[in-house]
């Protein structure tokens, strides 16, 4: 059966069922504009009503639908939708079909609009995505396993990300970040850990949000500190990253010469 609750759905966000006309009539934007956030919300349409698929039960079928594939053998470059809903039928029937489908469509190499999504043909094919499947595997590292010296986090992610893709830390911006992680004995280099610092996990508030960044890490770039602040600049109208760094923050040149921004004292 359908999932009707936000326990079926992996912690979705249903309070607020809302039709495609009733977004339309909330929001201030185009047709275009609404499909892309819906994506990036990770919400899907059950019975003409929108939900957000919890972060827990899409991690879940992510991972499913990824060793389906290696199991099966099927060609990465065209998994058949069809395929995969019929498989996760038949392993696990709490997974909704229409969250196999969001999931399946999120490792494409162009994932289609919400509403096409939804009414695409499960005659279709995806084709895999290997940097979006890289950056899913180095997610969930993250999440087993908050805090990594760098060099055991980038060993492990090429273990088990697709042969050929350049492994960045750059692929997990605002995801993680890479922080000083102190000394060793006999080792005078600052070793380095990457972090789990998702922006959900941060303090709404402007000044709280600085201080808990600057307290994870002491000095930050504008291109760092950036996808943190988005979510913030929603209730600071008008006003950029950078006029929020150089109010709240001490503006300095680092030694390559790269503006960078620490805490005030």
């Amino acid at each position: 059966a359908a999932p009707n609750s936000a326990a079926d759905w992996g912690g979705a966000q249903d309070a607020k069922r809302l039709t495609t006309d009733a977004l339309r009539s909330a929001v201030q934007c185009s047709d275009a504009q609404l499909d892309e956030a819906l994506v990036a919300m990770h919400a899907v349409e059950l019975q003409g009503e929108w939900r957000l698929l919890g972060i827990t039960y899409r991690h879940q079928i992510t991972e499913y639908v990824l060793k389906l594939i290696e199991l099966h053998g099927w060609e990465r470059e065209r998994v058949r939708v069809a395929d995969v809903l019929e498989q996760s039928a038949a392993d696990f029937p709490d997974f909704a079909p229409q969250a196999v489908r969001h999931c399946l469509y999120a490792l494409d190499t162009v994932s289609p609009p919400a509403s096409t999504a939804r009414a695409l043909d499960a005659e279709g094919s995806v084709t895999l995505d290997e940097r979006k499947v890289a950056v899913f595997h180095g997610e969930n590292m993250l999440r087993e396993q908050k805090r990594w010296r760098s060099d055991d986090f980038f060993a492990g992610w090429r273990a088990v990300a697709p042969e050929g893709v350049e492994l960045e830390l750059s692929m997990l911006r605002g995801i993680a970040v890479e922080v000083d992680g102190g000394t060793e004995q006999g080792d005078k280099q600052q070793l380095k850990h990457v972090q789990w610092l998702p922006p959900d996990s941060l303090p709404t508030g402007t000044k709280q949000r600085l201080t808990s960044l600057f307290n994870v890490k002491p000095v930050w770039t504008l291109d760092e500190m950036s996808v943190y602040l988005d979510d913030v600049l929603e209730h600071e109208v008008g006003r950029t990253a950078e006029q929020i760094l150089i109010q709240h923050a001490c503006q300095m040149k680092a030694a390559n010469g790269e503006t960078v921004f620490q805490q005030r004292v």
